[in-house]
């Protein structure tokens, strides 16, 4: 019995190759292999990559990357997601960046899981969106 992957299409039944490396008779070309092994190269240039942290309900935050925020919410919520979440449920998405690729993705998740929480939580404070205040008319006209 043999274990491993199995052998790829036609050719002899001990599984060996001409000498010079050509395909035997009767054996279907391989198709073509991408820079990414089991990824297309389209995937990664249509489907930009997404940093984001969550809130934990221990008030913890957890940093990772996709390409679908919303489904990468759900697959947390459910339990389905990191390891980490599973014991720590998310709460909340507080901040999330489009990257333009995976490699990109992965370099900025690197850095923001490097800083300290106060680092993260001044990150997630800046980009939040800042509540508008209206001017009431005893700011404008203080009263003598």
């Amino acid at each position: 019995m043999r274990l491993g992957f199995p052998r790829s299409g036609g050719g002899s039944s001990n599984g060996r190759t001409a000498a010079s490396g050509a395909a035997c008779e009767g054996s279907t070309p391989s198709p073509p292999t991408f820079p990414f092994p089991g990824r297309d190269l389209l995937y990664n240039i249509f489907m930009p990559y997404q940093v984001y942290i969550l809130e934990c309900a221990n008030k913890a935050l957890y940093t990772g990357i996709t390409t679908d925020l919303k489904r990468r919410f759900a697959e947390h919520v459910s339990g389905k997601g990191g390891a980490y979440t599973r014991s720590h449920r998310p709460i909340k998405i507080r901040y999330f960046e489009k990257c333009k690729s995976r490699s990109e993705a992965l370099k900025r998740e690197a850095q923001i899981k490097s800083w300290p929480c106060s680092k993260k939580w001044a990150l997630i404070s800046e980009k939040a969106p800042r509540q508008v205040r209206r001017r009431r008319k005893s700011d404008l006209f203080p009263s003598a």
